[in-house]
C-alpha cells in the first residue's frame, strides 16, 4: 500500500512540474490582463474557444503544456482563455468577430487586435503563427493599418486578403477583388494566389476567378499539381453527392445530378470514376429502392476509395435494414470480398 502511495504521490509531482512548464494562462478579466499587459511591458494573447471544440480541447491538453511553448508566450505575452460561450467569452466573441474555434488574438495594449488566427496545429506550427504578430508584413493589424492608410501595392494586399481568409473575415473578398485587378496573369497562376481559387467564397462557379481556372486548368496543373486542380474542380460536385450519401439530400434533384453527371465527364478529372462511381449510388439512393441500391452497390463498389468503402455501411445504415436475407448475403459477400 505504501508503494502504491508513493507511485501516485511521485506521478502527481510530475504531471505538476509537466504543467508548470505550459502556458500560464491568467484567471482575469481582459481589462485587467490589459493593465498587467501594461505593467510588465507585454502583449495580451486571447485564447477563444469553446467547450465542444476538439481542436481547442488538444491546443489546451497538449501543446499549451510543452515547456518550450511555456517558455516563448510567458515571456512575451500576459496569457488568458475565454470560452466564448459564457459570460465575457460571449461578449469578446461579438468584439472581436470570433466564429470559428480556436480562434486566438494577440492584443495590443489599448486592446486593438495586433494579429488574429484560427485552428490548432502542432507546438512549432502554433508558434510560428504567434511570431507573425511582431512581423509587419504578416500581422493582421499592421496589414490593415497600412491598408487604411492607402499602401494598396500587390504585396500588401495579398497577405492581407490571405489573413482576412484564414480568419473568415467578410472583407476578404473586397481586398481580393481589388488584387485580381492588379495582377498579371502569371501571378495569378502561381503558388501564392491559389487560396483565390481553392475557396467557394472567393471563386464560386460562373466567377471571374473560377472561368480563369478552367481557362488557364493547364498551366495550373504545371504550377500547382493536377491532382490538387483536380480535386478543386470536382469538389462542388462531390460536395452534392456526399449530401445524398449521408441522408443530407432530400432538396438535390434529378436534374441536379444530371448536371453533376455531365459535368464530372465533361472535365476528365483523375479521380472522375470514383465521383461517377459514389453519384450512381447516390442516385440509387434517391429512389429509396433497396434493391436499387444493392445493385448499385455491387457495381460500383470496386471503384470507391477505401475512406468511403469503411463508412459506407454507416451511411446506408438505414437502408440496409430494410434488406431481406437475400439482399443481406449479398451486401456482406460484396463487403467481405473487399476488405
Amino acid at each position: 500500500m505504501k508503494k502504491i502511495v508513493v507511485l501516485i504521490s511521485l506521478l502527481l509531482m510530475e504531471v505538476a512540474v509537466f504543467s508548470q512548464g505550459g502556458i500560464d494562462f491568467r484567471s482575469m478579466t481582459l481589462k485587467e490582463a490589459l493593465l498587467k499587459a501594461r505593467e510588465e511591458k507585454k502583449l495580451v494573447f486571447v485564447d477563444c474557444y469553446t467547450s465542444w471544440c476538439l481542436p481547442c480541447k488538444y491546443m489546451a491538453d497538449v501543446v499549451f503544456q510543452e515547456k518550450n511553448v511555456g517558455d516563448f508566450m510567458n515571456s512575451e505575452f500576459v496569457c488568458v482563455k475565454y470560452d466564448m460561450e459564457k459570460e465575457e467569452g460571449s461578449e469578446l466573441a461579438k468584439k472581436y468577430n470570433v466564429k470559428a474555434y480556436p480562434t486566438f488574438l494577440i492584443l495590443d495594449l489599448c486592446g486593438s487586435v495586433r494579429h488574429k488566427f484560427i485552428g490548432g496545429g502542432d507546438a512549432e506550427q502554433f508558434v510560428l503563427r504567434v511570431k507573425e504578430a511582431f512581423d509587419e508584413n504578416r500581422a493582421l493589424g499592421k496589414l490593415a493599418e497600412k491598408y487604411r492608410l492607402g499602401d494598396k501595392s500587390c504585396e500588401v494586399l495579398l497577405y492581407y486578403a490571405k489573413v482576412l481568409a484564414n480568419t473568415y473575415d467578410e472583407k476578404a473578398k473586397d481586398v481580393i477583388n481589388e488584387l485580381w485587378a492588379m495582377t498579371t496573369d502569371e501571378e495569378k497562376i502561381s503558388a501564392d494566389y491559389w487560396f483565390i481559387f481553392e475557396d467557394d467564397r472567393f471563386s464560386p462557379q460562373g466567377s471571374d476567378m473560377a472561368l480563369f481556372l478552367l481557362k488557364n486548368r493547364e498551366r495550373f496543373n504545371e504550377k500547382i499539381g493536377r491532382e490538387t486542380v483536380d480535386t478543386r474542380l470536382g469538389k462542388k460536385w462531390d460536395d452534392l453527392i456526399m449530401k445524398i450519401l449521408r441522408g443530407e439530400g432530400a432538396k438535390v434533384s434529378d436534374e441536379q445530378l444530371t448536371v453533376a453527371k455531365r459535368t464530372i465527364r465533361s472535365l476528365n478529372l483523375l479521380h472522375g470514376d470514383e465521383l461517377l462511381a459514389k453519384l450512381a449510388i447516390a442516385k440509387a439512393i434517391k429512389t429509396d429502392d433497396v434493391e436499387c441500391v444493392i445493385k448499385a452497390c455491387e457495381k460500383q463498389y470496386e471503384k470507391l476509395e477505401p475512406s468511403i468503402r469503411r463508412l459506407l455501411p454507416y451511411y446506408l445504415s438505414k437502408i440496409l435494414a430494410k434488406t431481406d436475407a437475400s439482399q443481406r448475403e449479398r451486401w456482406e459477400r460484396l463487403t467481405d470480398s473487399n476488405r
